[in-house]
């Protein structure tokens, strides 16, 4: 097992919508060509997936388990929304009392798993209404952009192209 937060990652950022799409592509050619290498402990599936999952959740809901952080974190949350939405996602970050510090990195086809990436994406792309974040209540539609392509940094920064 590697320690998330020791690994070297790529620092990605990505100012739209469109850039992260071009990435997710660009890693997809790269894995169908044999020169995508995953850095931690997740592969290129499970990073698609984990990350596909999260912003498709915001349109179809969010499974119970994820209730959400004690009212305490959500308010700092609040306070802290700007700074967080601008700011590099911590590496090696792990939710509060969740099993394996996180939901949703399930072993799948790099092909499949990104596709559902490239799906959300779209979903945010096509200016889908503002939908309640379990950490940050009800955000704008640029402020949920802002989280995912934060969200989507962090990970792909683990995959890189040999």
């Amino acid at each position: 097992m590697v320690d998330p937060k020791r690994v070297k990652i790529r620092v990605l950022r990505f100012d739209n919508i469109e850039q992260c799409r071009e990435e997710v592509n660009r890693l997809v050619r790269a894995d169908e060509e044999g020169r995508l290498v995953a850095k931690g402990n997740w592969t290129a599936g499970q990073i698609f997936d984990h990350l596909g999952t999260w912003i498709n959740w915001g349109y179809i809901g969010y499974p119970k388990e994820i209730g959400g952080p004690p009212w305490v974190i959500r308010v700092l949350l609040k306070l802290l929304r700007g700074f967080v939405l601008r700011s590099k996602a911590p590496q090696g970050f792990r939710m509060p009392g969740v099993a394996n510090g996180t939901f949703a990195f399930e072993l799948r086809d790099t092909r499949e798993a990104a596709a559902d990436l490239l799906l959300g994406l779209a979903r945010l792309d096509a200016g889908a209404p503002p939908f309640p974040s379990p950490a940050f209540g009800m955000m704008t539609r640029d402020e949920a952009i802002a989280l995912h392509l934060r969200h989507c940094e962090l990970h792909l920064g683990y995959l890189d192209v040999r």
